[in-house]
């Protein structure tokens, strides 16, 4: 690469991982596909554990050792990976590069976004839907008044009082803990559908992204403790936590965890886990947010659904074969429980996970377990479904509903709606169902605001 470019790469150098990095995964491989970067240098990138935004800056530098085309060839695979705001900086005299199909600015400015009254697809969206997490719908700073004049609000002593501040230009840590492959339980095909989502999500929503990925027991409990002893946290807005794992009740496995006699072996605990952020002293008073994709259990959920057939053409994308529990077993066919018995089961286990006793310091009136909030992707006893070639249905309609309301609705509504979305799913053998479950003990509302900023 001449000097010229690599000035260029300089001087943009911030804007242009910032403009990759929800998509820095998907340009590495195709630069890699089209022979630009060997497989090591894209595994040295892919395989780190590196918020998105530091492995963008990783491809940046690697760029400028790819030949005196390194930069065409960038600019060709962010093109293909629909990452125009990066195409425009690589390229601004070809500019605007799709206004019609911008992944944030532009559509967000369709009519229907403002309408109060949209609502969910009638059955599971398609694939191609379900991707609308590339899509992300930000705040319009000229057209969603009601909305800018919210987040004006929480700058304000009684603002703060009701909304909690999400407005630093990287709003805080997204860890991800993705366990796909056990030592003695069935792999999770289908979780790296789940991660690209979350990943891409996130980073959209302006959150540094850390994947890690098959950690057994003891290296999980190590990454979150040394996570949420991070001076990171006291800068940051908020704290989310995924975890995509096989899980028993009110537990997620490490890899090498086991289901012995109904017992589970080398897993931990959710509520040591919301106990152990809770405790930690940059958090105190921001939101916590943990979602965990796991079964809670062996039953599949609910009897089988008595009603016609649809055409499973139009429902094809869950609705397939491909269908798997994400429990230490996969049994099928067992009757469920009384309604009144999960209810009373699913209250008890999250009680347990969120405690709101108050602080033992006569300083510290502060609940113990305030501003958090826990989603489990189904109820105590009962399997939770991932389709093998697109993902979980419960992170993929986070994904989802996220991407499609999260610039006019707080956390609270869009958890209502991402049930909802998941209780459309049904399995094409048996017809089985799934809901999800929520508590939280959150103090204020909570908005991510995208597209706006303290800086704006």
């Amino acid at each position: 690469m001449n000097q010229q470019d690599k000035d260029f790469v300089r001087k943009n150098y911030i804007k242009l991982a910032d403009a990759m990095a929800p998509q820095v995964v998907d340009v590495v491989e195709v630069l890699y596909v089209n022979g630009i970067i060997s497989n090591h240098m894209k595994e040295n990138i892919i395989d780190n554990s590196y918020p998105s935004r530091k492995k963008a800056r990783l491809l940046l530098d690697l760029i400028q050792t790819r030949g005196s085309k390194g930069l065409d060839h960038l600019y060709l695979a962010v093109l293909e990976e629909k990452l125009y705001d990066a195409a425009d900086i690589l390229k601004p005299g070809n500019s605007p590069h799709n206004q019609t199909q911008l992944n944030i600015s532009a559509s967000s400015r369709s009519e229907e976004y403002d309408s109060p009254d949209e609502g969910l697809p009638d059955k599971w969206p398609t694939e191609a839907e379900v991707n609308a997490y590339k899509n992300l719908r930000v705040v319009d700073a000229v057209r969603h008044k009601k909305m800018v004049a919210l987040f004006n609000e929480t700058f304000t002593p009684k603002g703060r009082e009701n909304i909690y501040l999400m407005s630093a230009r990287v709003r805080g840590q997204v860890l991800i803990i993705n366990n796909e492959v056990f030592t003695h339980l069935q792999k999770r095909d289908g979780t790296l559908a789940d991660r690209k989502a979350l990943e891409t999500l996130f980073c959209a929503l302006n959150f540094d992204v850390r994947v890690e990925k098959n950690r057994t027991k003891n290296e999980m409990w190590k990454v979150l403790e040394e996570e949420s002893a991070r001076e990171y946290h006291r800068h940051a807005n908020c704290f989310v936590l995924f975890i995509l794992s096989h899980g028993y009740t009110g537990v997620v496995f490490g890899t090498d965890g086991v289901l012995h006699d109904k017992t589970p072996i080398n897993c931990i605990e959710v509520k040591k886990i919301v106990d152990l952020f809770s405790k930690s002293k940059s958090l105190i008073g921001k939101p916590k947010l943990f979602f965990i994709q796991a079964c809670q259990g062996e039953k599949d959920q609910g009897q089988p659904v008595n009603k016609p057939d649809t055409d499973s053409s139009e429902n094809k994308d869950l609705s397939s074969n491909l269908n798997t529990g994400d429990g230490a077993t996969n049994v099928e066919g067992q009757d469920t429980v009384q309604q009144d018995a999960i209810i009373w089961e699913t209250k008890n286990v999250l009680d347990n996970v969120i405690q709101s006793t108050q602080s033992d310091s006569d300083s510290d009136t502060r609940p113990s377990g305030a501003d958090v909030f826990v989603a489990m992707a189904t109820i105590p006893g009962f399997l939770s479904w991932r389709n093998t070639k697109i993902g979980t249905w419960f992170i993929q309609a986070i994904a989802y509903v996220f991407a499609k309301y999260a610039y006019k609705y707080d956390l609270g509504r869009l958890m209502t709606k991402v049930n909802n979305l998941v209780g459309r799913g049904e399995t094409e053998r048996g017809k089985y169902k799934q809901v999800g479950e929520k508590k939280d003990t959150l103090q204020k509302d909570l908005y991510f605001f995208p597209g706006l900023n303290d800086n704006q």
